[in-house]
């Protein structure tokens, strides 16, 4: 899960958001490793559409709120795709950690299909435009842009978007 305003230690955004501070490349441990990105709004309003669904009886008790884009997205490609998006145009980027690492699985995915056929939901944004999203919030923060109006106005697109 991907968006604005995730600070934490070993996560992707924010050591992206961090390597660019730093004016340094990223290290990736598996850039060729594809993971389900998707926008923290579409699992947001999947679980609300699921409550409600809930809360009329629905009987469903267990449903994963997942991108359906066949269109796998490797590390480096949301790298990449996160700096192009940024707008940044230094040289940063990232660079194979060097070393061995803890085995991961090249491929991550989130089966969506029971929220598809249960609730009638499908995420609003594409991995692409998840990333998109995400990189503009984090420009928006570094010009000093004030982040409640940057994030209601991402909530209002989204919400534009059904």
């Amino acid at each position: 899960m991907i968006g604005g305003g995730d600070w934490s230690e070993d996560r992707i955004i924010p050591d992206i958001w961090r390597a660019k501070q730093s004016k340094t490349k990223l290290e990736l441990r598996y850039p060729q490793a594809t993971r389900p990105w998707q926008h923290v709004l579409d699992p947001i309003a999947g679980y609300l559409l699921y409550l409600q669904a809930l809360s009329e009886g629905a009987k469903e008790r267990v449903l994963n709120f997942g991108p359906i884009d066949e269109t796998a997205v490797t590390v480096a490609e949301l790298v990449e795709a996160f700096d192009k998006a940024y707008g940044d145009t230094s040289e940063t980027g990232w660079v194979q950690s060097p070393g061995q690492h803890l085995k991961e699985a090249k491929r991550l995915a989130i089966d969506a299909s029971r929220a598809v056929s249960t609730l009638g939901w499908r995420p609003r944004l594409s991995p692409r435009e998840a990333i998109d999203w995400t990189a503009r919030w984090y420009a928006a923060y570094d010009r000093g842009e004030d982040m409640i109006r940057v994030t209601r106005n991402q909530i209002a697109d989204y919400e534009a978007l059904s």
